[in-house]
């Protein structure tokens, strides 16, 4: 069993490295699941069996991403806030290409969907973002997650030239403004 989860999860990768690939010269739409299949060297049965669409597989490799994040903040989780959300600055500027073929293929709406998807994971499994009202709670994850997405993309249109911990630092100023508003 052991053999095959890494078998899957080796031509799991080729199907998303292909796409990567693909996705430098044509727009997302533009690709065929032919041409991943051909790039990745496996069979249209192997893709399906994988991935349901294209989507998918930028879908699957984000939640890694997110799930390393998690698990770096499970093993040292520290009490300063900036501190915490420094990894989440560099696990996502480590996915530099990924987003940029995403602005290219006009697909920022994508990339904040994801961040929506999960910020709500994030509240129901760690009970943050409660509010007494859970439509306040459901406004809060869209709006932060608009925000967060956008800042993310933003940084990288821009070249990354601010450092991970100055991102993380105007992240918490803006909440911090956003907080100190509320009143």
């Amino acid at each position: 069993m052991i053999e095959k989860y890494t078998n899957d999860n080796f031509l799991k990768e080729c199907i998303y490295d292909s796409l990567i690939i693909l996705l430098e010269g044509k727009q997302f739409e533009k690709v065929s699941v032919s041409e991943i299949c051909k790039k990745a060297g496996v069979s249209r049965m192997t893709y399906y069996r994988n991935f349901n669409s294209k989507e998918d597989i930028l879908t699957e490799h984000l939640n890694k991403v997110f799930q390393k994040y998690k698990e770096t903040l499970n093993n040292k989780m520290s009490s300063s806030t900036l501190t915490n959300i420094i990894p989440f600055f560099e696990l996502l500027s480590s996915e530099k290409k990924l987003i940029d073929c995403l602005i290219r293929s006009d697909m920022e709406y994508w990339l904040f969907y994801q961040f929506t998807d999960y910020l709500k994971n994030l509240k129901e499994m760690h009970k943050v973002f409660n509010y007494d009202d859970p439509l306040e709670s459901y406004y809060w994850i869209n709006y932060y997650s608009a925000g967060l997405s956008k800042l993310l993309i933003t940084w990288i249109k821009n070249g990354m030239i601010e450092s991970k911990e100055t991102m993380s630092k105007y992240l918490l100023d803006f909440q911090s403004t956003a907080n100190s508003n509320d009143s």
